[in-house]
């Protein structure tokens, strides 16, 4: 087993930015064609592997700025940040799926998000209005 010691931050690559950036809307795309690609299984169970354990990193790195900060509310603030961002893009998606009629009434999972989505709804109207959230229409 190779143990990786480092003493901080390791130095990246010039235009190392550049590369994720470029790397991330290459990613997006992947995700769009990815649904009416016919891939082999094994290919996509690899990208699958990659992609968990890229998330994983990635994530590891955002709670390692908690560390890093003084003030642990700024790195609260930059998790926090992040999670919204992502639910964003999953809402996203999700509803695009919705478009498209590949979720439906019966797709498991449905009633349960909904229901979370009620809450967050309910949640979220009174952070920005300082108001109870509407009634639920039928």
């Amino acid at each position: 087993m190779v143990k990786h010691e480092s003493s901080g931050r390791t130095r990246v690559p010039p235009r190392f930015n550049e590369t994720v950036k470029r790397l991330t809307l290459e990613l997006q795309e992947t995700d769009r064609c990815l649904i009416f690609s016919d891939l082999p299984q094994a290919t996509l169970e690899g990208l699958s592997q990659t992609v968990d354990h890229l998330r994983a990193t990635v994530w590891a790195v955002l709670n390692s700025l908690v560390d890093e900060f003084g003030d642990s509310q700024r790195a609260t603030v930059i998790l926090t940040s992040h999670r919204i961002q992502r639910a964003q893009t999953l809402m996203a998606s999700i509803n695009e799926e919705m478009d498209a009629g590949n979720i439906t009434r019966s797709t498991q999972g449905v009633e349960e998000l909904r229901n979370l989505l009620a809450l967050a709804y309910k949640k979220l109207y009174f952070l920005t209005t300082g108001k109870p959230a509407p009634p639920e229409s039928a």
